[in-house]
């Protein structure tokens, strides 16, 4: 478990940087006005933020095992679930948004389980 936890780290480090170049690019191309106008756009504008700001934390706190990154992480993915859920109800296409929804739910499941908790130490 705590290898599989640390893999989740790295992912979550990826998604980071992956996060911070979209914004980047939506800053760069001068959407930012328009997407924050629109409700959905802005979810997700604003998960991106979370997560370019507390996804660090979150990365350096799991991968050392403490249950404060797990618990960050939780409510990362427990944002990405949300935003996807919002995007499904929405009327968004249930393609793009699909996977996500399966990942973040599938990742909720991993690091709300027991083992998981087990695994990290409160320090």
């Amino acid at each position: 478990m705590k290898l599989l936890l640390r893999v989740v780290a790295v992912f979550v480090a990826l998604s980071i940087v992956i996060a911070a170049w979209t914004v980047i690019v939506i800053v760069r191309a001068g959407l930012l006005g328009a997407a924050a106008s629109e409700p959905l756009a802005a979810l997700i504008i604003g998960g991106l933020l979370l997560l370019i700001t507390g996804g660090s934390v979150a990365v350096v706190q799991l991968w050392r095992l403490r249950r404060l990154g797990l618990a960050l992480v939780v409510t990362l993915c427990g944002f990405a679930a949300l935003t996807c859920v919002v995007a499904l109800v929405s009327g968004g296409p249930l393609m793009p948004v699909l996977p996500g929804l399966v990942i973040a739910v599938g990742l909720l499941g991993l690091l709300l389980s027991p083992p998981a908790w087990r695994a990290c130490v409160d320090r």
